[in-house]
Order: C-alpha cells, then structure tokens, then sequence
C-alpha cells in the first residue's frame, strides 16, 4: 500500500513506496461547568478537524537520479515533505485503501535515513477547515463622524458608513490577512 502526498499550490507530489501503518484519531471537545453540588454540566461538543499519522519508506526505486540513483529520490522526498511542513502547504493526501484526504496540512515528520538509503517516515497529518470571510473596512478617520454624515438628516441611528471589501488572494493560515482583517492594513 502506497500513499501520495500531493501539494495543491505548485502540484508537485511525493509517494511512499510502502505505507506500513496509518493511524486515525476523531475526536471532539467536550465543555464542562462545575457546579456548586460538585456535578458538571455539559452543554456543548465540537467536532474536531480529524488528524492522522502515516508511516512510510521511501525508496530510490520508481525514478532514479542518474548519477546517485538512490539518494536523489530520497532526498528530493525528504525536502518536499519538510518544506510543506515548514511552508504550511495545503496538501491532498491520496491512500489506497482509505481514499483522499483534502485540505491537509503536515504537523510533524520525523525520519530517519538507513543503511539501504531508505527514507523511513512518520508524518503527522491534520486536516483543517478552510472558511473564506468577507470582511467591512471602517474608515481609521472619525468613523462615527463618516456614519453620522451618511444618515439621513445625520440622524444617528446606530449603524456605521462603512465600505464593504472582500480580498480574493486570502491564503489558508494566513497571518497577515488575519492581521489586516482586524486592524486594517
């Protein structure tokens, strides 16, 4: 059984040779409020994002590099696999058994390169929810002196002129939209 990690922004892909083990976990957060008679009340549970560990080899086999034909491949494996770690890269992760697995990001990889120049791999894997926001733009100059001048006979009736703007580059996990959502640019 083989599994294929494939990064959506640039399409570029790494398979494992062999997965030898893939470990599911679905969990949810479950509230509790103490109370005075020593009782919890639970009143809200919230599903998880699901994450999964993949244990895997990769060998020099499928496309040797010529002229060190087992360390190319292995070492072109291991620098996909830590820059879609270290850049955050959305990944469509594809099993044989189990199907495919969108919106994908890797947590944690450990490996370990052996005798044979074989990759061994432990890759944690989260799938995450992907939400797309608009956003309303106050103006940073008086805003409440902008809303009062846009009523009708500068009446204020609580709602504030404001422009409305949506920002079609959003990139998942991005901290700078994040920040300029809030604080503006």
């Amino acid at each position: 059984m083989s599994t294929l990690f494939w990064r959506v922004d640039n399409a570029q892909f790494v398979m494992l040779d062999a997965t030898t083990e893939i470990n599911f976990e679905h969990s949810a957060l479950v509230t509790e409020h103490p109370i005075a008679s020593a009782l919890s009340v639970t009143d809200h549970v919230q599903d998880l994002p699901d994450r999964f560990n993949v244990r895997g080899l990769v060998t020099g086999s499928p496309t040797p590099n010529l002229t060190n034909p087992i360390a190319g491949r292995v070492e072109s494996a291991r620098e996909f696999l830590l820059g879609c770690k270290s850049d955050g890269a959305l990944l469509i992760v594809q099993t044989q058994r189990y199907g495919s697995f969108d919106n994908c990001v890797i947590e944690r990889i450990t490996y370990v390169v052996n005798r044979e120049q074989a990759l061994r791999v432990d890759i944690a894997v989260r799938r995450i929810r992907l939400a797309e926001v608009g956003y309303v733009a106050i103006p940073p100059e008086a805003p409440l002196a902008a809303a009062s001048s846009s009523m009708p006979d500068a009446q204020d009736v609580g709602i504030q002129a404001t422009t409305t703007s949506t920002d079609t580059q959003v990139d998942a996990g991005s901290a700078s939209f994040l920040y300029s959502a809030i604080y503006g640019s």
